[in-house]
């Protein structure tokens, strides 16, 4: 019974260990302060793009994921890229975590998620605009003919 109660432990620390050394490896060779403006545009971009598949009422995107109150920039890096496909580089996502970061540095998801749906209002009206215009384009060559 003590063997057993032992070898238990032994491998709960082992999970941790291995845990901890993929939470490393997805900081590896990140720096927050490494980034630059057309790196901050080129995430804005990307952005704005995974804005437009976020879909609230349930039919798009799960994001359950980011109701948590902050995260790390690895973790947010690799949830990004799992729920949105969302592909970051080291300065993109530098840039994100800039704009999107807590007190502690780690990404504020509230703060996220609250841009991330103000995005997406604004991608799906401009899409929606653009759309009527082209309607109107077509009506008007319509009348014309």
């Amino acid at each position: 019974m003590e063997r057993q109660r032992q070898e238990n432990e032994e491998r709960a620390r082992e999970a941790k260990r291995k845990l901890e050394e993929q939470f490393k490896k997805l900081d590896k060779g990140f720096d927050p302060k490494a980034f630059t403006k057309a790196d901050g545009e080129s995430a804005d971009k990307k952005l704005r793009a995974a804005a437009y598949k976020l879909d609230k009422g349930g039919r798009g995107v799960p994001v359950e994921s980011f109701m948590s109150k902050h995260m790390e920039a690895g973790v947010f890096r690799e949830l990004t890229k799992r729920v949105f496909g969302l592909i970051l580089t080291n300065g993109e996502l530098a840039a994100v975590v800039n704009r999107f970061k807590d007190g502690s540095g780690h990404v504020d998801c509230q703060v996220f998620m609250t841009q991330l749906t103000r995005l997406s209002t604004e991608e799906k009206n401009k899409k929606a605009a653009e759309q009527r215009e082209i309607a109107r384009e077509i009506a008007q060559k319509l009348k014309n003919e």
